[in-house]
């Protein structure tokens, strides 16, 4: 898969910002039921709550880090206990992706279709995510460059200790120290309203969902009118009978 678009869809689907941190993750316990999204602090707490909402008649809910629809995939875990273990979450999650992949023949649209068949509601979830993929790719590309520095220092130190110098350990030192390439640019998104309050601000820099629970932040009336960002280079054509039901 494309460097950093799992965690960036992960990041669009379960993201849960930390005033505190002022940093963001995909959080494991989270759940969405007819349009509302809940975090709980562990996966205990998930499932018992799923469990109830079942027992209501809820069928459309969506769990975990990728937010799997228990009722659009019903065979995708044995079990809650297994849908909220985030290994088999994220793993299944990366499998559908790969389905849509082949099926649509293009990264862009497998990610529009993981949202939902519709473009009226899968083209601002692409915007969404291209735009958090944009970052995590240029920190996941810090984060390699910092690991080849790092293993070229240990190789270096170790090839000191050493009492002959062997030809093939100045190749992997080379290699390793190398920089590696600049990630090409992400594209481009533009957003065509200002942000009007600090929730809508989280929303849009991040990618979270707009029914963040209470608990987390401060209340704030969503911006009136905001229109959905315009996506350059590439701006994908989804084609796609909008009564076919959502993926998730």
């Amino acid at each position: 898969m494309p460097r950093a678009l799992l965690v960036s869809v992960s990041m669009a689907e379960a993201g849960r910002f930390d005033p505190k941190s002022g940093k963001a993750r995909p959080w494991p316990w989270t759940i969405n039921a007819e349009g509302q999204s809940f975090y709980f602090d562990s996966k205990k707490e998930a499932v018992a709550a799923t469990q109830r909402l079942l027992k209501a008649g809820v069928r459309s809910i969506d769990v975990g880090c990728m937010q799997v629809n228990l009722r659009y995939h019903p065979d995708a875990f044995s079990d809650l206990h297994e849908a909220f273990e985030p290994l088999t979450n994220v793993t299944y999650g990366a499998e559908f992706l790969k389905r849509l992949r082949k099926q649509t023949g293009s990264w862009p649209k497998a990610v529009a279709t993981y949202h939902s068949e519709s473009p009226i509601r899968n083209e601002p979830y692409f915007a969404k995510v291209i735009r958090i993929w944009t970052g995590e790719r240029e920190r996941v590309a810090a984060l390699t460059r910092a690991l080849k520095a790092e293993a070229a220092a240990e190789i270096a130190a170790s090839r000191g200790a050493q009492v002959a110098e062997s030809p093939i350990t100045d190749v992997v030192i080379a290699e390793a120290a190398a920089p590696s390439p600049s990630p090409a640019p992400a594209p481009m998104v533009l957003d065509t309203a200002p942000v009007q309050d600090i929730r809508e601000g989280g929303v849009a820099t991040v990618g979270l969902r707009l029914s963040i629970a209470d608990k987390d932040f401060p209340s704030s009336r969503p911006a009136a009118n905001r229109q959905p960002p315009r996506v350059l280079d590439p701006a994908p054509t989804i084609i796609a009978d909008a009564s076919t039901p959502d993926r998730l």
